[in-house]
């Protein structure tokens, strides 16, 4: 459904919040419930490494995303800019966080990243060259020169990155990008195998720094979630929101 709203960027985090005072009681023999909240059930299906949901209003005064999958990588936000909603994404919660060319969000900690990854999160830009996620180099997610969405390991030199076919407009995607430990790269574009590529390296391990979330994005992006394992098409595919995708490599690319 399409709809143009104003929203302020909320940051989350996925933990249970107590009563506040003046709010009713449970009953003595009815504990208050420790679950999650509906809206922040990502954050706990299939334990991401992170977790960044972008709906708590309480933390528009603070400097931080909150990691919600417990594993504490928050992220200090820089610069952190109110944006305009084209189309809400199929998602569970209701806002987003929008960012200029010049903001970002950095996780100081580093996320120790092996051969077996996945990123995967929800986009919105119009624009070329831009840095979607970028864990110091190890592997990144892109949207590239020619507007695909590019995925790469060790910088993305030497043929050790994997660029898609779909061109990417400027309304809200699913974007993500899948490394096993046999070195199967593949990128998804909403829920899709957008293309492959069988690399003959791993992950540099060796790298180390920060975490980077948005490079040069005028945009805005929306749960952000890292798995320390390679999701299957058809569990991408169900991320999406999509009931049906389509799950192999294209002809033209390595194991299609």
């Amino acid at each position: 459904m399409n709809r143009c709203i104003w929203v302020l960027a909320l940051l989350a985090s996925c933990v249970y919040q107590p009563p506040l005072p003046g709010d009713p009681v449970d009953p003595v023999d009815e504990p208050p419930t420790t679950e999650p909240q509906p809206v922040a059930a990502a954050c706990f299906a299939d334990q991401p490494l992170v977790c960044l949901e972008f709906e708590r209003p309480d933390s528009m005064t603070s400097s931080l995303a909150l990691d919600g999958s417990g594993n504490g990588f928050d992220a200090t936000r820089d610069g952190v800019s109110d944006f305009q909603r084209l189309v809400s994404p199929p998602v569970e919660d209701d806002d987003a966080v929008g960012f200029t060319p010049t903001t970002k969000l950095e996780i100081a900690q580093e996320l120790d990243l092996t051969d077996d990854v996945t990123i995967e999160l929800w986009a919105q830009t119009g624009f070329a060259n831009t840095k979607l996620f970028d864990s110091s180099g190890r592997i990144y997610l892109a949207r590239n020169g020619n507007n695909e969405l590019e995925c790469g390991i060790n910088g993305g030199g030497g043929g050790q990155r994997v660029a898609g076919k779909s061109r990417l407009d400027a309304e809200w995607h699913h974007l993500a990008c899948t490394l096993d430990a046999k070195g199967n790269l593949r990128v998804y574009v909403d829920g899709d195998v957008d293309d492959c590529e069988e690399l003959e390296t791993s992950i540099d391990t060796s790298r180390t720094g920060t975490t980077l979330l948005t490079g040069g994005l005028a945009g805005a992006l929306d749960s952000v979630h890292v798995y320390r394992r390679g999701l299957s098409a058809a569990e991408i595919c169900t991320l999406s929101g999509r009931a049906s995708c389509k799950v192999t490599c294209p002809s033209n690319s390595p194991g299609g």
